[in-house]
């Protein structure tokens, strides 16, 4: 890819990531491997990728503070974590570990824009666990120096990137429905806030939670709704709590109302289909897609990869082959997009 080829899809990135740069060329040095450096000059991403390394911990454990710790009540007022060190450095490590930030940079589809060396492109790097989690890091260490370590900025990108509450309230199982995302989505759809939550202490230890949301009847006389549920810590009743809210919106078929896509991302377009559903995917309107490959070789020995595309809630999923992993999963992206968008009325089951 081309330095004028990145910039025709920086709107693309920058909405992915929810961050928009003051200075672009630090967020394209980020997409930068050492091969194409040494082949085109300039500078790579590799000191980005530690200074993110750094930065990424330090926003983790804060994340982890915000929804575990507090400052009791009463004559001592003492710092209180829901879980002990072990615990919460078992639940960092799950976080920032290679594993997972390889799946989030190939769920965002980041990695397709990566700007590489002949060597590496021949051999599809970008695929590789820990090329994607360079990348990531290299992301959020572009940030950081970007916003001048805004705390708030880069925080807001970890999250929309990591999305790290989905993985903690489940176990880091994907396949649970994570109701708190699900139900923050729906609001900042509707209106563009989130919802608020309220917490105290029971008798027997637990706790209850409240969450209030934007009345979905837009009501003149009641502007919020609320729900509330115990667990045995803050997580739990928060995630009781937000199960609730969830329900009386799927309920009442708050969550399934059509919206129209193309008034978000445009026509669907071919070249940037990945990174259309990517958008709709980032600000609520559908579950992050998932792309299922499988490669095999033809009589000459050439790569054949074939893509299964499917969004949780459709009923359809769209499979497509090509030469590359990057061309079947585009394929598949499109038709899927033409889909959601109403072109097309079925797809492969």
């Amino acid at each position: 890819m081309t330095n004028e080829n990145f910039r025709n899809n920086l709107d693309s990135i920058q909405e992915t990531i929810g961050y928009e740069f003051n200075n672009w060329h630090l967020l394209q040095q980020a997409f930068i491997r050492r091969s194409f450096s040494k082949e085109n000059g300039g500078e790579n991403n590799e000191v980005l990728e530690f200074i993110g390394d750094k930065v990424l911990d330090f926003v983790v454990v804060k994340i982890l503070d915000d929804e575990y710790g507090s400052i009791t009540d009463g004559d001592w007022e003492e710092y209180h974590s829901e879980y002990n060190e072990g615990k919460l450095t078992e639940f960092k490590k799950k976080l920032v570990d290679k594993t997972m930030l390889a799946h989030r940079i190939d769920i965002l589809g980041l990695n397709d824009f990566l700007l590489m060396g002949k060597g590496d492109i021949k051999q599809n790097v970008q695929e590789e666990p820990s090329v994607m989690e360079d990348l990531f890091e290299a992301i959020i260490g572009a940030v950081a120096i970007d916003s001048n370590y805004n705390m708030k900025a880069i925080e807001d990108v970890v999250i929309a990137m990591l999305d790290p509450l989905r993985y903690l309230y489940n176990d880091f199982d994907m396949d649970v429905l994570n109701y708190v995302a699900e139900v923050q989505h729906w609001q900042q759809c509707h209106d563009g806030s989130i919802p608020e939550y309220y917490y105290w202490e029971n008798y027997d230890g637990g706790y209850t939670c409240r969450i209030q949301i934007t009345n979905p009847e837009n009501s003149w006389y009641r502007h919020t709704i609320e729900f509330e549920a115990e667990g045995t810590n803050k997580a739990e009743a928060r995630m009781n709590a937000a199960e609730n809210a969830y329900d009386y919106l799927d309920g009442n078929g708050y969550l399934n109302q059509d919206e129209d896509f193309e008034d978000i991302v445009g026509e669907p377009d071919y070249d940037t289909a990945v990174e259309q559903l990517n958008t709709l995917a980032t600000k609520g309107y559908i579950e992050q897609p998932d792309y299922d490959f499988e490669e095999s070789y033809d009589d000459d020995g050439n790569p054949e990869w074939k893509c299964d595309c499917s969004i949780e809630g459709y009923d359809y999923s769209f499979t497509n082959s090509a030469s590359s992993k990057k061309a079947a999963k585009r394929d598949s992206a499109y038709e899927m997009l033409r889909y959601i968008c109403g072109y097309d009325e079925e797809g492969d089951n």
